[in-house]
């Protein structure tokens, strides 16, 4: 299993147009993505996608980015070096059920 994560802040005045945007992911149309989560850290949101592997993830790379393209606009920036979003990825190491 593969899991990506992108870390996000709404500008205050979006933050309900951007969880709307959100809720608009369809994970059906990702291959090989399992399940889709967002938690909401209070002014910082967090988005984990579990991936079968990191190959489907690697093939939906560009897909993910055209659907972040659509929501930049509601975003602050992070940092000049980030902009608008921190994403990382990697294997899970580590399930404790």
């Amino acid at each position: 299993m593969h899991v990506s994560s992108v870390r996000f802040k709404p500008k205050p005045e979006s933050k309900d147009e951007f969880i709307k945007y959100l809720i608009s992911f369809t994970p059906s149309n990702y291959k090989g993505l399992i399940r889709h989560i967002v938690i909401d850290a209070g002014e910082r949101m967090m988005s984990f996608v579990e991936w079968e592997n990191e190959e489907s993830l690697a093939s939906e790379r560009n897909n993910l980015i055209k659907y972040l393209d659509g929501c930049r606009h509601m975003l602050q920036e992070q940092s000049p070096d980030l902009g608008v979003t921190d994403p990382i990825s990697g294997p899970i190491i580590i399930e404790n059920k």
